[in-house]
């Protein structure tokens, strides 16, 4: 998909789709049009081949782009499987590949008259017709679904490891900067691997994921979408960069007194508190310390829903007691599942269950 506004795309396709997936693309628009506003223009042969049709910006009838349901089904997604060796838009190519030629006609008037002229004219130069395309089909082996919508985490995870070679994500090369570790994309497969394989609840591992893609929301990043007027943290007026926002921020200083007291008293030191933490995991590569980056996560995303739950701390919020229920949910879902819980969490439950006399 290549568009830069959710009006672009059909509204009833738009209206039944989730509310979960609508956030996810328009997170996925502005990153995108962050990332690529340099890319308003293509005039290569060899980059009009590839263009996925549906849901392109620059195929439009009508002013919204194309989604054809019944062709992405027969694999048809690329420009370049609609075109034959005369570089021509080919309606026996087309027919020969839908398995579904209901309404074929108006779908091939409409997306002929959507494809941009110029456009049409490079595909029929002798340079495109004497060259061969080939194109990395495995971005599309989510359709292998039955249907896109019942996607769970475990095929997301398959899709990520069968990609045997990939462009590394924009997120986890920003993430290499702001740590200043060098190349981390094994520690983040491993991270992957923890955050589909371990956790059992959804909602972590989307918090999880999103961070990792560095698109989870902070006032730097709502910044930068032109969705916040500064980049500056409501409570104490400091640039709301993650690791300000997650471990700095004098909102949850009382919070993170409160866990440095609570990792004392099952044996683990307060070092295990940071952005790398956060990000990718302490020692991810060793399922061992799988128990103490679950309960990570449960801290880290304490403070992310008391950010909201705060109205972006605005007013006063326990972030311990939001943590308390998380820790609780989480040995409830694992007891749900016929789980072994581990005795990390057992310990931890029993501390917050006494946590005044522990002073927490």
């Amino acid at each position: 998909m290549n568009v830069n506004n959710t009006k672009l795309l059909d509204k009833n396709i738009w209206n039944s789709t989730p509310t979960f997936y609508q956030e996810m693309i328009k997170t996925w628009i502005n990153v995108n049009n962050c990332e690529n506003n340099h890319h308003d223009q293509i005039d290569n042969y060899l980059e009009i081949r590839k263009q996925v049709i549906w849901g392109n910006k620059f195929i439009k009838f009508q002013g919204k782009c194309l989604f054809f349901d019944n062709w992405i089904d027969s694999n048809i997604l690329y420009i370049n499987d609609i075109i034959d060796k005369r570089g021509n838009i080919s309606e026996a190519m087309i027919t020969s590949k839908l398995r579904n030629k209901r309404n074929w006609i108006s779908e091939f008037s409409k997306l002929k008259k959507s494809i941009p002229k110029q456009w049409t004219d490079k595909l029929k130069s002798e340079e495109s017709i004497k060259t061969k395309v080939h194109i990395n089909r495995t971005k599309t082996k989510l359709r292998d679904c039955n249907d896109v919508l019942t996607i769970n985490a475990k095929n997301i995870y398959n899709l990520v490891l069968s990609v045997s070679k990939t462009e590394i994500p924009v997120g986890f090369l920003k993430w290499e900067r702001v740590l200043s570790k060098g190349r981390l994309i094994n520690e983040f497969k491993d991270s992957i691997k923890f955050n589909f394989e371990y956790l059992k609840d959804n909602k972590i591992k989307m918090f999880r994921w999103k961070l990792m893609h560095f698109i989870l929301p902070n006032e730097v990043l709502l910044f930068q979408w032109k969705i916040s007027q500064n980049n500056l943290c409501s409570y104490c007026n400091e640039i709301d960069n993650y690791n300000h926002f997650f471990i700095t921020c004098s909102y949850h200083k009382t919070f993170w007194k409160s866990m440095k007291v609570l990792l004392k008293k099952v044996f683990i030191g307060e070092h295990v508190i940071s952005l790398h933490s956060l990000v990718i995991g302490y020692k991810i590569h060793d399922n061992v310390y799988y128990a103490l980056n679950h309960l990570l996560s449960l801290m880290f995303f304490s403070v992310y829903k008391s950010h909201y739950v705060s109205n972006k701390k605005t007013k006063a919020v326990d972030t311990l007691k939001i943590f308390e229920y998380e820790v609780e949910n989480t040995v409830e879902l694992y007891s749900m599942t016929n789980t072994e819980i581990s005795s990390l969490f057992t310990k931890v439950l029993n501390i917050l269950k006494y946590k005044n006399e522990v002073i927490l």
